[in-house]
C-alpha cells in the first residue's frame, strides 16, 4: 500500500547484494506463501509425532499438567 501511494507501483521483486556478491531476485509474496507452507508441514509432522510417542506412552509433549494429581477438594485431608 506504501509502494502504490508513494511510487505508484508495487515492489514485487528484490534484487540483494552484498559488496561483489549477488543474490538472485525474488518475489516476496511468494516467498512468504513457501515459508508458511513448510512451517505448517513441519507442524504436522512435529504433531503426529508427540501424538504417536504419548499414544506409546511417554509424555513426549512435556505437558506437566497431565501427570499432576488431581487437587483435593475443601476438607479432605485436612488434619484436624
Amino acid at each position: 500500500m506504501i509502494d502504490r501511494l508513494f511510487r505508484g507501483t508495487v515492489v514485487d521483486f528484490i534484487y540483494a547484494h552484498w559488496n561483489e556478491h549477488s543474490f538472485p531476485a525474488f518475489n516476496v509474496a511468494d516467498s512468504a506463501i513457501t515459508i508458511g507452507a513448510g512451517l505448517l508441514m513441519l507442524d504436522v509432522l512435529l504433531e503426529s509425532r508427540r501424538t504417536k510417542a504419548q499414544q506409546a506412552g511417554g509424555n513426549a509433549g512435556g505437558d506437566a499438567t497431565q501427570s499432576k494429581p488431581a487437587p483435593k477438594a475443601d476438607g479432605e485431608g485436612a488434619a484436624s
